[in-house]
């Protein structure tokens, strides 16, 4: 039986000081959709693209004005205000960084964990990726749950 560390591909990288702006651009040019935040070679956190959405419709979409309650506002004003709130609210979502809406305490695992124990933290944990790290938690890695299934078929 194989070991994750067998398996694991290089990781997509991303600082933590990098803008919401550039991991968006990253994240389209990634077949994997998934960031491992490093300074150096440690890890501090994971990106993905549905991080970034719910975190921009925490902070922005949340707040538009919806279509089924445009004609609710009798006067224009509300509106208006409420749409400068949510343009101000984009303003100010662009200066965040990945530090600021990365996942901070993302699944580890080392390389020398078995497959049926990687695919176990998968479903346990709702993950479709695990990062792979060292005994100093460099990173080594991910692996991704296709990858680790079709492992256990094969």
């Amino acid at each position: 039986m194989k070991t994750i560390g067998e398996l694991m591909k290089p990781a997509d990288v991303i600082p933590p000081s990098a803008s919401v702006v550039e991991a968006i651009q990253k994240l389209q040019h990634s077949e994997s959709g998934f960031f491992v935040v490093t300074e150096g070679k440690k890890v501090k956190g994971v990106l993905t693209g549905t991080d970034l959405f719910e975190a921009y419709y925490h902070y922005v979409a949340c707040h538009y004005p919806a279509q089924r309650y445009r004609d609710q506002y009798t006067d224009l004003t509300q509106y208006f205000e409420r749409k400068k709130f949510v343009d101000e609210n984009k303003a100010e979502f662009a200066k965040k960084t990945v530090a600021d809406i990365m996942n901070p305490r993302p699944k580890v695992v080392q390389a020398d964990v078995q497959v049926a124990e990687a695919i176990e933290l998968l479903k346990t944990f709702d993950l479709k990726r695990l990062t792979v790290v060292d005994e100093e938690g460099n990173l080594l890695g991910t692996v991704d749950r296709l990858d680790l299934l079709l492992e256990e078929l094969e």
